[in-house]
């Protein structure tokens, strides 16, 4: 298959996800210090350019955001949210979460209402967190630096990060094959309105993994 964006020659081509600028990334990773990203926004690539949703994208989704109500009183959100747009600090986070098994829990933080037209696009982190009510926390402050990442780069894409809250298990304890089909299980039913990349405790081998199941 051909890139949709501009690589070296010399790279191997991998389909479809974002890296934590928002841009269109193809895998293996190149050599450190080099840049692998698209010359346009996402959204106005012309379609036959625009990452391919598959057709298991296109059902309706068995998963879905709610308002996160909490009051995120702590230093990240006290630096974050005053660089945010006005609209989007007067209007509520939102937040998905799911349970992968017991004690693991996997959530999506979103600045707001996610769309195929302007994706969210934030790295999958996995980490010990004291509890249920940290993680989302995080998902959400994370999902708002994000957004301030895109509005700098001008990428299109709306700010979103994926967590999962692994408990009391250690990394090396966590059956990573069943987290990663949960979350193409997710990222398949949000029908091309979520991008992911790697982050704390996901690989490119995670990425590649999750490409050839939801390309």
């Amino acid at each position: 298959m051909k890139a949709r964006n501009h690589v070296s020659r010399n790279l191997k081509v991998a389909p479809r996800f974002l890296n934590n600028h928002g841009a269109v990334s193809v895998g293996p990773m190149p050599s450190a210090g080099v840049k692998v990203h698209s010359s346009q926004p996402l959204w106005k690539m012309p379609a036959a350019r625009r990452p391919a949703v598959s057709s298991a994208c296109k059902r309706a989704g068995d998963y879905s955001f709610e308002p996160f109500l909490v009051n995120q009183a702590n230093k990240m959100a006290g630096m974050i949210t005053p660089l945010l747009p006005k609209g989007l600090r007067k209007q509520h986070p939102m937040l998905l979460e799911t349970e992968v098994a017991p004690g693991l829990t996997l959530m999506i933080g979103a600045t707001g209402k996610l769309s195929a037209q302007k994706p969210g696009n934030g790295g999958f982190r996995i980490w010990n967190y004291a509890n249920k009510q940290d993680a989302a926390a995080e998902a959400v402050a994370l999902a708002q630096g994000m957004e301030i990442k895109h509005m700098a780069y001008n990428t299109g894409c709306s700010g979103a990060k994926v967590v999962c809250n692994i408990g009391d298990r250690t990394i090396q304890q966590v059956d990573k094959k069943e987290l990663l089909d949960h979350l193409n299980k997710v990222l398949l039913s949000l029908n091309g309105s979520m991008y992911t990349g790697c982050d704390l405790n996901s690989t490119l081998e995670d990425m590649e993994y999750l490409a050839g199941k939801s390309p």
